[in-house]
């Protein structure tokens, strides 16, 4: 969703190993895309392995903008898979890591935990979020933004 958001004639390079956010960026003016290679995977069209792993020590990376499957009070979590290992690993390589999440990921636990809550910097979520986990992340100091989305009816 975030994809959608980004303007033409903003100067922006963005490194990521997701086919689908490379293919949404395509038209992007001023929007350089590198993909990090490695290995399809199905489904979700997201190239990992230790190829993604390698070529994303190259990168410099400012903001990081991270999914999570799951999220609780203390953790964001995922499934036990590589994406969990590279989204570790771009939140240590970045000066600014930013996870964006539906409010349907908030009480959601999953096998790995790939990062605690005092190790990012922001929360983008909707207002669908209950407000018992906001309150819970804003104060472990960490920066929640809730976006106003309008209810489909």
């Amino acid at each position: 969703a975030m994809t959608q958001n980004l303007r033409d004639g903003v100067p922006i390079t963005v490194v990521t190993n997701s086919l689908r956010i490379g293919m949404a960026l395509s038209g992007v003016l001023d929007c350089t895309v590198m993909l990090l290679g490695g290995e399809l995977q199905p489904g979700s069209l997201e190239l990992l392995g230790m190829q993604t792993e390698e070529n994303l020590k190259m990168f410099n990376i400012d903001k990081a903008f991270i999914g999570a499957t799951g999220i609780t009070e203390t953790h964001f979590t995922d499934n036990p898979t590589d994406t969990g290992y590279i989204r570790r690993r771009v939140i240590n390589d970045s000066t600014q890591a930013i996870v964006l999440a539906y409010h349907t990921k908030f009480g959601v636990r999953n096998a790995l935990n790939f990062a605690a809550v005092d190790e990012l910097d922001v929360v983008v979520t909707d207002n669908g979020t209950p407000d018992r986990y906001i309150d819970c992340l804003r104060d472990t100091g960490l920066k929640v933004v809730v976006a106003e989305v309008k209810q489909k009816k």
